[in-house]
């Protein structure tokens, strides 16, 4: 055992976890190795049990799918030891159900919360941070799998229990604000959704800073519902200086980087530079593919209905046609017949069909 722990040592040493740079031949390296050394040094210490916990979420792949896959592996060897209740094993599984939320199944992600949570709730305190952190995502997933009303339900429950454990500043308390919020929106309360983050801005910019991803992403929701509720010239200045922001703080390949991207090249379609716009999407749709590293995660085939838009739009129904019908039976194998996104795509089809196709 004192081999594998020196072995850590050295791995850490050579490839520090606050410089990780997976492209690196040693990083690479230790991003699969490190984690087994602490495992096995772990039988004789297990405090190492969250150091490899820590190499796990300090250490990622570029790809939820592969990210997803390591949590998920890990889990089960933990449930081994040091076992099922340990609040390590229970950390891990909350990690491979979160990843595989990020992978775009958002319903198995869901399900995994709700057997986490049943756990979590025989071994934690009902205020437990974590506890609180498994409610929020089975709230988020039922949002994403289009039940507004339920997550919009869910997040004003939590918010309340949050306050009551943390306080009003908290980060997780600003977080249940964002979410409300955006349920909100995504219910068709528009008005209420700009308001909401509008009031909620200045206090992520007091407690999380300027540069935070949450403030950033209260910023892209702000432009977003400025948008959307009649001002696309607007919206665009207000994406456009987000961006130059977004890209300093967070890198190119961020996914709130690439939505505002998304989002400015719908809005330069709507405001009539529908070449520009498609050969944005082109670009969008090959680097969300690398992202996610799977054609079916909702944010790929929402770059692929929105492209059968432009392309609509320009005149070549046609092809848009094809290209929705795709993305119907894409939306409707992962997020199910009945979700907004699935029929959406199929209005987008019927209002085609008066055409002459």
């Amino acid at each position: 055992m004192a081999g594998y722990e020196a072995l850590c040592r050295a791995l850490e040493t050579m490839a520090p976890l606050d410089q990780h740079a997976p492209d690196d031949v040693l990083h690479a390296y230790a991003e699969q190795a490190e984690p087994e050394h602490l495992w096995q040094a772990a039988g004789r210490d297990p405090s190492l049990y969250d150091r490899l916990l820590d190499c796990l979420e300090r250490r990622p792949a570029a790809e939820a799918a592969v990210n997803r896959a390591r949590w998920a592996a890990w889990a089960d060897r933990l449930t081994q030891r040091p076992g099922a209740e340990s609040p390590v094993t229970l950390r891990a599984r909350e990690r491979a159900a979160y990843w595989t939320g990020k992978a775009g199944a958002y319903g198995r992600s869901r399900e995994l919360y709700r057997d986490l949570l049943e756990d979590q709730r025989r071994v934690l305190a009902p205020t437990d941070q974590a506890v609180l952190e498994s409610r929020h995502y089975i709230a988020y997933w039922h949002g994403m799998l289009g039940r507004y009303a339920t997550a919009l339900a869910l997040h004003e429950e939590l918010l309340r229990d949050r306050i009551a454990v943390f306080g009003e500043d908290h980060a997780q308390v600003l977080f249940s604000r964002f979410n409300i919020y955006k349920f909100l929106g995504e219910c068709g309360r528009r008005q209420e959704a700009l308001d909401g983050f509008r009031a909620l801005l200045p206090d992520v910019r007091r407690i999380r800073g300027e540069d935070h991803p949450n403030t950033l992403l209260a910023r892209l929701n702000i432009a977003r519902y400025t948008w959307e509720l009649g001002d696309p010239a607007g919206s665009l200045a207000q994406h456009g200086e987000l961006l130059e922001d977004q890209r300093k703080a967070l890198g190119d390949t961020h996914p709130a980087v690439l939505i505002t991207r998304f989002n400015m090249a719908m809005l330069k379609a709507e405001l009539g530079d529908s070449t520009v716009a498609l050969a944005e999407l082109d670009i969008l749709l090959e680097e969300r593919l690398a992202r996610y590293g799977n054609p079916l995660h909702p944010e790929v085939i929402r770059t692929g209905f929105r492209r059968a838009q432009v392309i609509a739009r320009q005149g070549d129904v046609e092809r848009a046609a094809a290209l929705l019908r795709e993305v119907r039976d894409d939306r409707a194998q992962v997020l199910g017949e009945d979700h907004p996104d699935t029929l959406a795509a199929q209005a987008k089809l019927d209002e085609l069909s008066g055409t002459d196709l």
